[in-house]
């Protein structure tokens, strides 16, 4: 990957052609691949074709999957490459598929049983959910000039999803242990402790909102709030 770039930025120098564009087509790939295989690497150990695929795995890997798209766009801006510009929004549209997808439905501790390990509040939802969560809110705010419009609202809203369900499954898995699956039974104390948690995240919505001057976060902030009376 490193030698691939290095040869994309000495032939950029003469020419925008073929050459430059292949180049830089593979260095992206080859990066791409590389994060992926390190992560792997990293939650499964050797084994890198285990089947199992956990939630905190797969946030990690949108978490970075968001910093890398936003590197190449800020690298699209100074070299302005139309592979460039293209491979970070192909690399943004994936990670925010990935994170519906598998953070929504497929691994998701609530609805899939998938384990959460560690104790409350540092547990693997952390990794799983508000990492990400934090880091499509980032790449929402400091993208704004190279994604179109309409793509903003949606990345961010993205980010307050996952930092919404990172407060929502720490709650339960406070109350219920390592497996937090819909089916088990919720007492009062832990809807309770739900009201209390959702409030508090439409105030600091509500917040944000104001001192930014965003109006998604103050829109966000009255559908939770109405949620929460609900």
């Amino acid at each position: 990957a490193a030698a691939f770039w290095a040869a994309a930025h000495i032939l950029r120098r003469h020419a925008d052609d073929w050459a430059t564009r292949v180049t830089e087509g593979l260095a992206i790939t080859l990066t791409a691949l590389l994060v992926v295989s390190q992560v792997r690497h990293f939650m499964t150990g050797r084994d890198l074709l285990q089947p199992f695929t956990g939630h905190a795995e797969i946030g990690l890997l949108v978490a970075l999957g968001l910093a890398y798209s936003f590197a190449l766009l800020r690298l699209e801006a100074v070299t302005s490459s139309v592979v460039i510009s293209v491979g970070a929004r192909i690399v943004l549209a994936a990670s925010a598929a990935v994170a519906a997808i598998a953070l929504g439905l497929t691994v998701n501790p609530f609805f899939a049983g998938d384990r959460v390990m560690g104790g409350t509040p540092f547990s693997s939802l952390i990794v799983g959910y508000l990492v990400p969560g934090v880091a499509a809110l980032a790449s929402a705010r400091q993208v704004k000039s190279a994604l179109p419009a309409k793509a903003i609202p949606v990345v961010a809203s993205g980010g307050l999803a996952l930092i919404l369900a990172f407060a929502t499954r720490e709650v339960r898995h406070a109350f219920q242990g390592e497996i937090v699956l819909w089916s088990r039974f919720t007492s009062n104390a832990e809807l309770y402790t739900y009201t209390a948690v959702w409030l508090i995240r439409s105030i600091l919505f509500l917040a944000y909102g104001l001192v930014r001057q965003s109006v998604p976060a103050r829109a966000a902030a009255a559908l939770l709030l109405a949620v929460t009376v609900g």
